[in-house]
């Protein structure tokens, strides 16, 4: 299953576009949609387009999607993959895979 515009919109709605690198309280950088920045990627990126932003952004949501299909073995509509989509965004694949969440499923 691969991820809607509902799961981008929601992400949208939530997340305001950061042009210029941030820096979190762990002393690690973001751009864009909360696009986490590796350390390979901090040369890179100082600041970006919108455009960058969304690429970035599917970007992310594209490894999100393929992990998510690799642990979940239910079926799931296209909301519901959705919100779990979005949900991983927000709290980042590693708390995911090592949540209660996925045995639920």
């Amino acid at each position: 299953m691969y991820y809607s515009e509902n799961a981008i919109n929601l992400i949208k709605k939530t997340r305001k576009m950061v042009f210029k690198k941030e820096k979190l309280w762990n002393d690690r950088f973001y751009i864009g949609y909360s696009h986490m920045i590796s350390i390979r990627e901090s040369i890179k990126f100082e600041s970006i387009s919108r455009k960058e932003g969304l690429f970035l952004l599917h970007k992310d949501l594209d490894r999100i999607s393929k992990k998510i299909e690799e642990v979940i073995s239910v079926n799931l509509t296209q909301n519901q993959f959705d919100a779990l989509v979005s949900l991983v965004y927000y709290i980042g694949l590693k708390v995911f895979l090592t949540s209660e969440l996925v045995e639920l499923l």
